[in-house]
């Protein structure tokens, strides 16, 4: 391939993804969304919600499938049932 093409490619690439960052920014400009705080807040702690449980939800399933590994020998389908 051609390498003055290939830098052509590149920069159309990271032009087409600048123009979401920008599109957004014209959308809150045009609409007068100046208060858009409550929504970023929404999204910050609903996005930290889902990750916390998650995270708690894979930790219980490892936790007592190595907890049941040594009592019983179904580990996987008792772990799930358990820790859901």
């Amino acid at each position: 391939m051609n390498p003055l093409a290939h830098a052509f490619g590149q920069i159309l690439i990271l032009l087409l993804w600048l123009l979401i960052p920008l599109s957004i920014g014209f959308v809150i400009l045009h609409a007068h969304l100046w208060e858009i705080d409550r929504l970023v807040s929404r999204t910050l702690v609903y996005s930290t919600l889902t990750v916390t449980l998650g995270l708690i939800y894979a930790g219980l399933i490892i936790g007592f499938q190595a907890l049941l590994h040594g009592i019983i020998s179904q580990t996987n389908d008792v772990a799930i049932v358990v820790s859901t």
